[in-house]
């Protein structure tokens, strides 16, 4: 008799431990910010694209602390290159 009592209350109890578990299906509440679809509507260009490599030709200089050039470097430019 004791055997069946506690299966008996092991069988409910399991039973009503998993209804308790439900989830909400309801929509959660609005926290006031914008939502993702908002969000995308406010970038002109979604997704973003960085812009197109630079090809100009230029010289970039490279200072010292002590605010004197230590080093140029041709980029872009038909001819020269970079000696070290």
């Amino acid at each position: 008799m004791k055997r069946y009592l506690i299966i008996a209350i092991f069988a409910i109890g399991s039973v009503s431990a998993c209804q308790t578990n439900k989830q909400s299906i309801e929509n959660p509440k609005p926290d006031g910010k914008k939502s993702y679809k908002e969000f995308e509507a406010t970038i002109k260009a979604f997704p973003y694209q960085a812009p197109q490599p630079r090809y100009d030709p230029y010289l970039y200089v490279r200072f010292g602390t002590d605010d004197r050039a230590k080093h140029f470097g041709p980029v872009n430019i038909e001819g020269l290159t970079e000696k070290r």
